[in-house]
């Protein structure tokens, strides 16, 4: 059951939704895992790409839009975006407004990850994913990264990539615990890497 505002949570009875389980969604599955996540479910659209998951978490094929319904969206403490496609993010921003569930969003263009966290659930009307500017998510005070692969061999550039998809899912885990503890407050929060 989704958390009551500025109740905390024990990791170990979180559950979690992750929508994609490419690079940034793989990393951010291992890291829930790491901190003892009570159930974490996966919703992927290509079947190959979650096969990895399927003996330890629930893995549900195809389209989120229709296996992840408005019903099912309630029973989680949190849904996370791990896709790089702007529809997909909006598509379960949607979901999760209606649905009053928190939503974390995670995803990298190039050498950019960006990292947002919306608690819909503790305050409905948070700023959201594709708010007006007037209502944007506050920027996160994490740190300042800029990866620059200019003059540097071509290889560098996918290896830098890989690596912001770490970062990214890392810190898509850590705020979910920011959220769960109560230290995150209950403001739509968002950091670009």
């Amino acid at each position: 059951m989704p958390a009551e505002p500025n109740r905390r949570l024990p990791l170990a009875g979180l559950t979690i939704a992750v929508v994609g389980a490419g690079r940034i969604g793989s990393e951010l599955i291992r890291n829930l895992g790491l901190m003892g996540i009570g159930r974490i479910d996966v919703f992927e659209r290509a079947r190959h790409v979650a096969d990895p998951l399927r003996s330890r978490y629930t893995v549900y094929d195809g389209d989120f839009w229709d296996t992840l319904t408005l019903a099912g969206l309630q029973d989680y403490d949190f849904a996370v975006c791990t896709v790089d496609s702007p529809i997909a993010r909006q598509r379960l921003n949607q979901k999760c407004v209606v649905a009053n569930a928190n939503l974390v969003l995670a995803w990298t263009e190039g050498t950019l990850a960006t990292v947002g966290a919306y608690p819909f659930a503790a305050q409905p009307d948070t700023a959201c994913f594709e708010c007006d500017p007037a209502r944007a998510p506050i920027p996160m005070p994490i740190a300042a990264l800029r990866l620059s692969v200019e003059d540097t061999p071509v290889a560098v550039g996918p290896a830098t990539r890989i690596a912001t998809a770490s970062v990214a899912g890392a810190l898509a885990a850590a705020l979910i615990a920011r959220v769960a503890a109560g230290a995150h407050g209950s403001v739509a929060r968002r950091a670009t890497l």
